[in-house]
């Protein structure tokens, strides 16, 4: 007899029962494979000890764990804490539950990262920025990603150059086009950027398309009005205002790579009483909460997460299986706020 002062395990179940613990698991699980004799028994045995088994237990048992983990370098960063978030409602929703790992950009805390969830059996790993975002991908990110593509699904937020993996990438290309015509719609032909993160795929796309964007409407491209940022933290945006402040001749409106940058140029202007937006404009990629609470509130490109989300996880579960090698591109959409007006140039 079960000792019922002890934590009741799906092996206690099974030795009770005289059944094996696959059975009882294939019991819990609904499966039709097991006959009504050993089902009644099992059953009475689980409502007699109001057996709950444990997550870690089921993944012994049986072969989906019902787990998607996901990486990502920054929690902090209100992209990441959108797109983990648009995934988890989404997973919910297909019955599945999320493991979030924050890897700091490091690489070795990455592939550390990687394993332990291999360990944790998860169903599908989503990879969101890291060294899956480098537009040049060396050789141990490529070891590592098809390492752990023979144990689960993989799925990167980026652009996939893998036909092991799907790749849900924004369209960086398309959201720098909103951003400068919106500034074009203004008045403003004398535009800057701000961006951090050089070697990342979205950095390099952005930046690469607001040249030849310039150009198509034979508009300069000045190097000392893109400044690159140590960081793509407040702090970067904040250095970079300061930066411009002191140029001979300003730009008219400053392009930022993320909403935190932006919001750091704004209280760098605020500091160097340049007034935002009626000196200078600002707008943003991510659309992320902090742009409806600075002062003033910042125009920004964003995406629609719910579907961002919704399509990652269709693919970790395995919904488009015959299409891993696939890449989609999410467009953005401009939000307009009070950070942009018309360009004066005195």
């Amino acid at each position: 007899m079960v000792n019922i002062m002890k934590s009741i395990t799906i092996y206690d179940i099974a030795k009770e029962a005289g059944v094996s613990p696959a059975t009882v698991s294939r019991i819990l699980t609904g499966s039709t494979t097991v006959s009504e004799e050993k089902r009644q028994k099992v059953q009475k045995l689980i409502e007699k000890y109001d057996f709950r088994p444990n997550a870690m237990a089921r993944g012994l048992t049986v072969s989906s764990s019902k787990t998607i983990g996901m990486l990502v370098p920054d929690a902090q960063n209100p992209y990441y804490n959108s797109v983990f978030a648009s995934c988890c409602n989404a997973a919910y929703e297909k019955g599945y539950s999320m493991l979030l790992l924050n890897t700091f950009s490091d690489p070795a805390r990455e592939k550390e990262a990687l394993a332990k969830l291999i360990e944790q059996r998860v169903d599908a790993v989503i990879i969101s920025g890291g060294r899956c975002d480098l537009a040049e991908q060396g050789p141990l990110s490529e070891e590592t990603l098809r390492l752990i593509s023979n144990r689960c699904r993989v799925v990167i937020t980026s652009y996939s150059n893998y036909p092991e993996f799907a790749g849900i990438c924004i369209d960086h290309r398309g959201c720098l086009d909103l951003a400068v015509d919106h500034l074009i719609s203004l008045g403003h032909r004398d535009i800057g950027f701000v961006y951090a993160g050089p070697e990342y795929i979205g950095t390099k796309w952005k930046l690469d398309r607001l040249k030849e964007k310039l150009e198509s409407y034979g508009l300069p491209f000045r190097k000392e009005w893109m400044i690159e940022s140590r960081t793509y933290a407040h702090r970067g945006g904040r250095s970079a205002a300061h930066t411009i402040a002191e140029l001979d001749q300003r730009p008219t409106a400053v392009i930022a790579l993320n909403d935190v940058l932006a919001a750091g140029l704004l209280q760098g202007f605020h500091e160097v009483r340049i007034d935002v937006p009626g000196e200078i404009s600002v707008i943003g990629f991510d659309n992320a909460y902090l742009t409806d609470i600075t002062s003033p509130s910042i125009t920004s490109v964003g995406y629609d997460y719910d579907a961002f989300g919704a399509m990652v996880v269709d693919y970790a579960v395995g919904e488009h299986a015959q299409d891993q090698g696939i890449n989609l591109l999410i467009p953005g959409e401009l939000v307009c706020r009070d950070s942009t007006d018309v360009a004066r140039r005195a």
